[in-house]
């Protein structure tokens, strides 16, 4: 169910939006959903992140790890690319 709401924001704020969408050929509802979808990608993924470096602080790689992943490592061609089609 979609949800109505009014906010205030500072003119230069308002211009930029209105030039912004404008330009894409975006409605204002339109164009709210997708930055606010945008930035709530952002904090979930910098959250994620914050959570997968507190992991590694709590409990550290261990050198048997470390020399395992770099066994590991070895076994990949130097000259290897996972999608050798991506743009440069």
């Amino acid at each position: 169910m979609a949800k109505k709401l009014a906010i205030s924001m500072p003119e230069a704020i308002f211009k930029e939006m209105e030039r912004s969408r404008k330009r894409r050929g975006k409605d204002r509802s339109a164009w709210l959903q997708e930055a606010i979808g945008e930035r709530l990608r952002r904090e979930k993924r910098e959250a994620d992140i914050a959570a997968y470096v507190r992991s590694y602080e709590e409990e550290p790689v261990t050198p048997e790890e470390r020399t395992i992943v770099r066994a590991g490592l070895n076994l990949i061609p130097q000259d290897h690319d996972e999608w050798p089609e991506a743009p440069r």
